[in-house]
């Protein structure tokens, strides 16, 4: 016994009042290793009564075991990390019964603390957050730390003026280890914050890795403000001792939540307490008053709510909300019929035709701005949606007109249906357009194809019907109806979806138009620059690929959309809290930050790895699933075909089937072994799914930087996650241009020479040209598929845009000589234009020598030379990329003549530069200058009958 407090007279006087049995056991408690007390204990804690725990418990405290730690009733300190070992839980009743006889050894103190929290409770709903911030001072002092007076502080730091101080609701936080990104404070401090994803927040937080024992605390205290309803009496047993662990306030909280699982009077003291916080409880409609100054106070109001969950409207409200506004498959409720008895009594509607009705009531209460709240938001509507589905199993039948009018007073039900109800009501629904929302709705939610062909199908003939066959047609026109109808159905209409609409999509063209047009129109929809340039990607990049003639369908690929559907779930909430922290700390220059690069390296792992969206998916579906060997085997092979002459031949015959065998092993071999994701299992896959190595990690900071220098301009995460899936396609490039040249350097043994040579050596004088063809033929067909196949394993560029300079030169040019058909300057690429451009300088610089060359084919001499010069240079830590385009001048003009031409006059409307097209070259480049930083117009001249045009791009990696 270590205690420097220790007393052995105190020690001794409460051992004393142990039976002698259990004296000695607590004396090996003490005396033990950490393993053999927390044995000796769970003994003790399975055989003891409540009171002779509670006696237990105070004896091992007051001998201050310093290997051996026990949760204090009222904590000095905050409950935020694994401070305890997990004991033995008890069943729910004794679980119980202990909590009844801690609360008869404190109600004193508890009285109290209830008595002044609705004093606090009273200041927060009339928003005197100074009078409440002394308040928290006051209950922090005397009953210790407790997470539901964390949960107020958030409350109040969140909703106080900023340039109010309430600095001892704002001390609590910190001291709650928020500093250090505390999981526990920061989810907390996130989901308080209006107009945060809290559907996204609570998947995520409720997915929190199991560790058992070793983090059951933070998993239940994480839970509370997303999911605090108990499974069953287990579940409900081990919250409630998750919660002592903090405080006793906060259990007896946990068991007024979950009051429905037990006889409140088979435990009087429990009881008694409940009766005093419900006696002292705010009324609801005082803390909605706080609410309604927000732009959507239902939605506010549900993120806060943990905070007031002592009111039992507000755990009715919740009741309803965190079953059925989240998706039915979780393995954190399951929806019975105990549960279903505990709701239904509250609802007001039982139509869900009557759901979309102005003014209509939903639930049965009287507060009059609950109701308000729940009649004007789309969180409890959208509930109750689900839950009307629930009781009739989608047996039940929903107008065109109502379903339609529903899909805009509701949200997210994409995430929170049950697939197989909603398929039952689209399967008796008699209209092709609730067909189409159903199937939508299911889509986004399902991973089943199937489900996937029936929309296709259904949507197909709704478009050739009704809108001309063209999918953009059918948004715009569902738009003017639902806005949320042509969202879900832009969401669902990615490039794959698309390529599958066979009736009304002829092309890979036409699929790269119909997603550009999507882009263009949600662009339009909601006025956010970001969809234009993703239009803008798919048409550049298919010009640069009517150049290369490279419209390849097999290219490795990932789906972006998905990925990042899944960073908003998984990484969206974690990253924003930490990104605040450090822009809090002044720390957002840390590049080398290692919670940043944990967050990257789990984006990373699900990009390579994720069986639904990532590159391990498409691979085998494009690529290793027949395509590789039907390529490089059967295509190859069917040279055969132009042979038969040479082949009939019995020797040659032999030859040339035994070198198709040792063809298809070697072929085999690669697919078995090569075309996977590294595992443990497959030790040899070309992609390794971690970011190790010194060129992966340069990029990775590369990323982080651009992820920091982005928040720290715009305060918000909303380019983060278009940051992460580029600078993935970056990383895996890395492992890609390593697989490249693993199939360039197979060539030698795909032709398998030694075999060839046996079949030369068979023939005779007449067939000896012939096998001399065969054998070029066949050598041919296999540099040609290699050198397709080699494009297969770069990254598409409609993803992630990425090219040469001397390619985008010479797309630039096809695209200008469309316009001026004998305009035809020497574009050709030489070793010195294989500078790779990526990203933001893709879309500028194709703009500025769009302008550049136009103005070249315009104006310059006839059939005149045009020149250009490529320079990467290295400008501190950076680089820069400089372009000089040289053209001719017209004979008939002169140097000073286009000088006065090029010359940018004080009255030049830079501005709307953009928006004419009369002698606005020059202004457009200068318009390229001023809005997008990272570009410079260096020089505009004309000297020695040639005008010059110079420009730079500075580059972050």
């Amino acid at each position: 016994m270590n205690n420097k407090n220790f007393s052995q007279k105190e020690f001794s006087l409460h051992i004393k009042k142990l039976k002698l049995s259990t004296r000695n056991k607590v004396r090996s408690i003490i005396s033990s290793d950490e393993d053999q007390a927390i044995k000796i204990l769970n003994k003790l804690r399975k055989s003891s009564t409540p009171s002779e725990l509670d006696q237990i418990t105070k004896t091992i405290l007051i001998a201050g075991k310093s290997e051996f730690k026990l949760p204090a009733t009222f904590p000095d300190e905050p409950q935020t990390a694994e401070n305890y070992r997990r004991l033995y839980t008890f069943s729910l009743d004794k679980q119980l019964a202990n909590l009844d006889y801690l609360i008869s050894r404190n109600i004193e103190s508890l009285e109290s603390f209830f008595e002044k929290l609705l004093e606090l409770n009273t200041n927060i709903a009339d928003e005197n957050f100074f009078e409440a911030d002394e308040i928290i001072y006051d209950l922090h002092n005397k009953f210790g730390y407790s997470h539901l007076l964390l949960r107020k502080s958030i409350l109040i730091t969140s909703n106080a003026p900023e340039d109010l101080l309430v600095k001892n609701s704002s001390k609590l936080v910190e001291s709650s280890d928020l500093g250090n990104n505390n999981s526990i404070v920061s989810c907390l401090v996130h989901c308080f914050q209006e107009e945060q994803d809290f559907l996204s927040i609570k998947r995520s937080i409720m997915s929190t890795k199991k560790r058992g024992v070793w983090n059951r605390y933070t998993r239940d205290i994480l839970r509370i403000p997303f999911h605090p309803h108990a499974k069953d009496d287990k579940d409900l047993s081990e919250l409630i001792q998750s919660n002592l662990q903090s405080s006793l306030i906060d259990a007896i909280i946990s068991a007024k939540v979950n009051q429905g699982f037990f006889t409140k009077t088979n435990y009087p003291e429990l009881n008694k307490i409940l009766t005093i916080i419900n006696n002292s409880a705010l009324n609801i409609n005082d803390i909605i008053s706080g609410y309604t100054k927000y732009n959507d106070p239902e939605d506010l109001f549900y993120q806060q709510s943990s905070a007031w969950f002592e009111n039992d409207e507000v755990i009715k409200f919740r009741l309803l909300l965190d079953h059925f506004y989240d998706t039915p498959d979780v393995d954190y409720f399951e929806i019975n019929d105990v549960l279903i008895n505990k709701i239904t009594p509250s609802l007001a509607v039982s139509k869900i035709e009557d759901l979309y009705k102005d003014g209509i009531k939903l639930r049965l209460h009287d507060f009059e701005k609950l109701q308000e709240l729940e009649t004007n938001g789309t969180i409890t509507r959208s509930s109750i949606f689900n839950l009307l589905i629930h009781l009739t199993q989608g047996k039940t039948n929903i107008t065109e007109e109502s379903l339609v009018k529903l899909m805009d007073v509701t949200r997210n039900l994409d995430k929170t249906i049950n697939v197989e109800y909603v398929k039952t009501l689209a399967e008796n629904s008699s209209s092709n357009l609730s067909k189409i929302i159903f199937y939508l709705l299911i889509s986004k939610k399902s991973k089943n194809e199937l489900n996937g062909n029936k929309l296709r199908r259904i949507l197909q003939k709704r478009i050739i019907d009704f809108h001309d066959g063209k999918l953009v047609n059918f948004i715009s026109e569902i738009s003017k109806t639902s806005p949320s109808i042509s969202i879900f159905t832009y969401d669902v209409c990615i490039e794959d979806f698309i390529s599958r609409l066979s009736r009304i999509i002829k092309s890979s063209l036409e699929i790269t138009e119909t997603r550009a047009s999507l882009h263009e129109w949600m662009g339009e929809h909601t006025g956010e620059k970001t969809y234009f340039d993703r239009a803008r990607n798919l048409i550049v990049d298919h010009q640069i690929n009517r150049v290369k003639d490279e419209l390849d369908d097999h290219r490795i690929y990932a789906d972006s959309t998905r990925f990042t559907e899944w960073m908003e779930d998984e990484i969206n909430q974690s990253l924003h809290t930490l990104l605040l922290l450090m822009a809090h700390n002044d720390e957002l220059t840390s590049f080398d930050e290692p919670q940043l690069i944990t967050i990257l390296e789990k984006c990373y792992y699900e990009f390579c790895t994720n069986k639904f969206f990532g590159i391990a998916s498409y691979l085998g579906r494009r690529i290793r699933h027949g395509t590789f060997k039907g390529h490089l085997f059967s295509d190859v092979i069917a040279v055969e075909k132009r042979h038969q002459v040479l082949l009939q031949d019995p020797s040659s015959n032999k030859a040339w089937r035994k070198w198709k065998v040792e063809h298809e092993n070697q072929i085999d071999s690669i697919v078995q072994d090569k075309l996977h994701i590294e595992t443990s299992h497959k030790k040899h896959g070309f992609l390794n799914p971690h970011i190790k190595n010194s060129k992966k990690q340069e990029i990775a900071k590369a990323c982080i930087k651009n992820i920091l220098i982005d928040f720290k301009e715009n305060g918000h995460i909303g380019n983060s996650l278009q940051l992460i899936v580029e600078y993935c396609w970056r990383i895996t490039e890395v492992d890609l241009k390593n697989v490249g040249s693993y199939i360039k350097g197979q060539k030698q043994i795909f032709l398998n020479t030694d075999v060839l040579a046996e079949i030369k050596d068979n023939t005779n004088h007449e067939t000896s040209r012939l096998a001399k063809d065969f054998s070029r033929d066949l050598q041919s067909q296999i540099n040609e598929k290699i050198s397709t196949m080699y494009g297969w394993f770069q990254r598409p560029q409609s993803v992630a845009p990425k090219v040469s300079l001397g390619l985008l030169y010479k797309a630039v040019v096809a695209e200008v000589s469309q316009t001026f058909s004998d305009f035809s300057p020497e574009s050709n690429i030489s070793p010195h234009d294989e500078i790779e451009i990526m990203g933001g300088a893709y879309h500028v610089i194709y703009d500025a020598l769009y302008v550049i060359i136009y103005n070249a084919a315009k104006h310059s001499k006839h059939k005149g030379k045009v020149e250009r010069v490529f320079e990467l240079q290295k400008i501190n830590d950076s680089g820069a990329i400089t372009i000089t385009v040289s053209s001719q001048n017209k004979d008939s003009e002169s140097d000073e003549y286009i000088r006065g031409r090029i010359k940018l006059s004080e009255t030049d409307d830079i501005d709307n530069a953009q928006l004419c097209e009369s002698r606005s070259g020059i202004r457009k480049l200068y318009h390229l200058q001023k809005y997008n930083r990272d570009f410079f117009l260096d020089r505009i001249t004309c000297e020695n009958r040639c005008v010059v045009v110079g420009i730079s791009y500075r580059l972050v990696h």
